[in-house]
Order: structure tokens, then C-alpha cells, then sequence
């Protein structure tokens, strides 16, 4: 894994309050307390994007050491005058809609779209290995910024390589949705994913999981 600062990033954009890199820091700046240590952690294709220039927003995508630490997560977003929009066994869905403008942030901040992982880890860096694809691999607390060892060049390569394999079927339909990105998926990385599934026939079958 390597670690970066996350400000210092943003901060060398050639204008870090517009586009995407301002979009993202607002949507931080709203965000309750993250820990780089004990969670909860920022992580996904919403930080791929600072890096790969694309101006496309989705969701934002947050991971928890607890289904406690995510109720009492989600309980301070409902104070603050967030929206359940739907929830699932995978994940709380929330629309957040800041009422209050920042001192850093002058135009008023955007709803923007949450969603709350119920799957739970013990760090941040098992929340990386838990991605399929190394171009999933970032996270954050606000501050630090850590990615997998092949993220950022396969980032910058437009590059599909796989990391783990848990959800067979889902990983196929995200090698396809990263295509039409502009990525592209390596005849390594075809044969490295039917291999695993030749070895372990059982994720063809496993649940239909997948974030980003």
C-alpha cells in the first residue's frame, strides 16, 4: 500500500475549487468524522476520479469497522438533514443535502448521493484488498490518501487489472462498465479471472455483490 496527502493533491490542480477536485472537496467538507485507523473510510471510484479526469459523479461510497459505527454514522447524517432515499442488506442509500455553506466554500453545495457499506472491516487496508479491481484501490480520511500498489499506474494507464475475486458475475459486468470508461481490460486480465474461477468454480454462484 502506499499513503499520499489528499490536500496536497487537490491543492496542485491547475484550479482545485472547479470541476471535480471542488466538487469533492465540498462534498468532504460536509462529511461527519472520518479515521484513517478505525474508520469509517471514504473509499472507490469517487477518488478514482480526481486521478483519471473524468468530471462524472456517481455515488460516494463509505465503509465502516461495525455495523455500530455505521448506525451511529448514518443516525449524525440524519441530524444534519440527510435522506434515507432506500436500504438493503448491502447498503443504506442517503441523499445529503448540506443546509449550511462553509466558510471554504462561498456558491451553495449540491445534494450529492451517500451510500452506507454494510460490509465490515477491521482496517483500511482490508477495505483496499477487498477490491476487485486495483483501479478501485483508493480511500481516505479527509487527510491521507492510501492506494494499492499498482493503482495509481494502472489509473494512469486507463488499465483493468485484477486484485481479488470474490462475486464472479458482477466482476465481469464492472470489467464491461470500465470498458466503455475508456479502459482497457488486458487479455492477462481475462485469463488471470477465468482461472480463479476454473480453480473455485463456487464464485460463479456467490452473491451478486459489488461497490463502485
Amino acid at each position: 500500500m502506499q499513503t499520499l496527502n489528499l490536500n496536497q493533491f487537490i491543492a496542485r490542480q491547475t484550479d482545485p475549487n472547479a470541476g471535480y477536485a471542488g466538487r469533492f472537496s465540498s462534498v468532504i467538507y460536509t462529511l461527519p468524522a472520518l479515521d484513517i485507523k478505525t474508520g469509517p473510510w471514504l473509499a472507490g471510484g469517487s477518488l478514482r476520479r480526481l486521478f483519471d479526469g473524468s468530471d462524472k459523479e456517481s455515488d460516494f461510497d463509505l465503509f465502516f469497522s461495525s455495523e455500530l459505527q455505521l448506525q451511529d454514522y448514518k443516525a449524525e447524517l440524519l441530524n444534519r438533514g440527510g435522506t434515507i432515499q432506500y436500504e438493503n442488506d448491502l447498503n443504506v442509500t442517503m441523499n445529503i443535502a448540506p443546509p449550511i455553506v462553509g466558510d471554504l466554500f462561498q456558491m451553495p453545495i449540491k445534494p450529492f448521493k451517500l451510500q452506507l457499506i454494510k460490509i465490515y472491516f477491521s482496517s483500511a487496508e482490508e477495505v483496499l484488498e477487498w477490491f476487485d479491481f486495483t483501479l478501485c484501490q483508493f480511500l481516505t480520511d479527509k487527510e491521507t490518501l492510501m492506494v494499492g500498489d499498482y493503482t495509481l499506474y494502472d489509473t494512469a494507464s486507463k488499465r483493468v487489472r485484477l486484485n481479488t475475486l470474490h462475486h464472479a458475475v458482477s466482476s465481469v459486468r464492472r470489467m464491461l462498465k470500465y470498458g466503455r470508461q475508456g479502459y482497457t481490460v488486458c487479455d492477462g486480465t481475462i485469463q488471470e479471472l477465468l482461472e480463479r474461477v476454473s480453480k473455485n468454480p463456487e464464485l460463479i454462484q456467490a452473491p451478486v455483490k459489488y461497490i463502485d
